[in-house]
């Protein structure tokens, strides 16, 4: 099965200031353990050999890294350069990202962390060529990138920070599959978007795009109990580092 893995961490890390002024946050250490050499373990135990990275803030410190790994965990990086990840999001850096590449793509986060187990859930859909984004089934609070499904609680209608608290069924994890057939329809949003001036618009934006013109049908996969966290802040990283308690 033809799958591409994309990791996004172009970006500063502001938040994370001074951990970041030496160290890129991909490469921050939770419980001894870098957050991007996490991401590649998970990737490359289901058999992922590709994968894209998007790199830009201390981009040769990070190539460097992820060249290492590549030679222990046995994949092909493919490195695109967002040398405007100052003055622009997620969107752009996926745009770089995607290019012309025709394949499946399994998407994360460069800030994400995760048991393993979810990716089982995710390939369950890739044998089914369902687009999904995984979601943890909870209360979300305002900062989260929340979910809203249709009438029938099958298909995702709507996903960005300004819905309604009330009627979302969670946080988007910053984890997901797009079938080859949607990477086009996506590739298409995100080019349109670039050009219209949205570069510093999450990555987000481009789906809920997608979802308004295209009409196409995205599922949602729930982690269940897995352990995810994403790491924005101080208190994300302390809070990553007992939930991932060796």
């Amino acid at each position: 099965m033809n799958i591409t893995g994309i990791i996004l961490i172009a970006g500063r890390g502001r938040r994370l200031i001074p951990f970041t002024n030496k160290v890129p946050k991909c490469l921050l250490k939770v419980n001894g353990i870098e957050i991007l050499e996490r991401q590649i373990i998970n990737l490359t135990s289901h058999g992922i050999k590709r994968i894209i990275f998007c790199i830009g803030y201390k981009k040769n410190m990070i190539i460097k890294r992820i060249n290492e790994l590549a030679l222990i965990y046995h994949f092909e990086p493919c490195f695109v350069e967002n040398n405007q990840y100052l003055n622009t999001n997620t969107l752009y850096s996926l745009y770089l990202s995607m290019g012309n590449i025709l394949t499946d793509y399994i998407f994360l986060n460069g800030d994400v962390i995760f048991d393993k187990e979810i990716l089982n859930l995710v390939f369950g859909k890739i044998y089914r060529s369902i687009t999904s984004l995984v979601v943890e089934i909870k209360k979300p609070n305002k900062e989260d990138v929340k979910i809203l499904l249709d009438k029938n609680n099958k298909y995702v209608i709507h996903i960005g920070k300004s819905l309604s608290l009330k009627k979302s069924i969670g946080e988007f994890t910053g984890i997901a599959y797009f079938s080859m057939k949607y990477s086009i329809l996506l590739q298409k949003t995100l080019e349109k978007l670039t050009y219209k001036g949205n570069k510093q618009e999450y990555f987000e934006y481009a789906i809920e795009e997608t979802i308004n013109n295209s009409r196409s049908k995205i599922e949602i996969i729930d982690i269940k109990k897995n352990r995810f966290i994403e790491i924005d802040t101080f208190q994300d990283y302390a809070k990553a580092q007992k939930k991932f308690a060796i």
